[in-house]
């Protein structure tokens, strides 16, 4: 099957240099906030790119928690994929994606594991029936069967059913970028792609127009 004549001409909006805050993560907010305010479903779902030691990548969708100027906050199972890559090799690149507004952004940098506290915190907002689904689950192990993974969810139900103690295996990672980058689809593919990249010589971030 042939996608060649599958295209579509964005028009929504355009990006300038004088359009951008002075740092990343408020621009980042900026859009986040529009895209909430367009109802538009999970606004703060993201794609995470990680890698093992010997370069082999992976990448998957998750939900952005925080957000300030330390960086990009998020949660999941030490034990999966995501979670050895990054003990691993702890850089991984974030990509949103808002097609609605003809978007994306790209964030690169290291990943620090968050401490315990911030983790429990967060672990004990969830709602029950999510902590009991992360407590029975062995995130990227393989399973028999459904049936296996819903009988092992109710045991945990009936173990702990009305307050489940965060799994040990249960983590929280902060990205911390080092660059950044602002994409507006426009007509004809001349995007508009602004960056952000660090300069440890004015301790501020450059901003740079790069070819589409």
């Amino acid at each position: 099957m042939s996608l060649y004549h599958s295209r579509t001409q964005y028009t929504f909006s355009q990006l300038e240099k004088s359009d951008l805050k002075t740092t990343p993560h408020e621009q980042l907010q900026e859009w986040l906030d529009q895209a909430k305010q367009e109802n538009i479903p999970d606004y703060h779902a993201c794609c995470l790119a990680t890698a093992d030691h010997t370069g082999e990548v992976g990448a998957r969708y998750l939900l952005l928690r925080q957000l300030d100027e330390e960086g990009l906050v998020f949660y999941g199972n030490r034990n999966s994929e995501k979670g050895k890559h990054i003990s691993n090799n702890p850089q991984g690149q974030i990509l949103f994606f808002w097609r609605e507004f003809n978007r994306q952004v790209r964030v690169s940098g290291n990943i620090i594991e968050l401490d315990r506290e911030c983790v429990n915190d967060y672990f004990q907002s969830r709602p029950l029936g999510n902590q009991h689904a992360t407590a029975a689950s062995e995130q990227s192990d393989f399973i028999a069967s459904r049936e296996e993974l819903e009988k092992n969810f109710s045991l945990f139900e009936a173990q702990y059913p009305d307050y489940v103690p965060t799994p040990e295996k249960w983590a929280g990672y902060r990205l911390k970028p080092h660059y950044w980058e602002f994409w507006q689809g426009r007509t004809n593919r001349l995007h508009d792609r602004l960056s952000y990249l660090w300069d440890n010589a004015t301790s501020q971030w450059k901003i740079q127009r790069l070819q589409p």
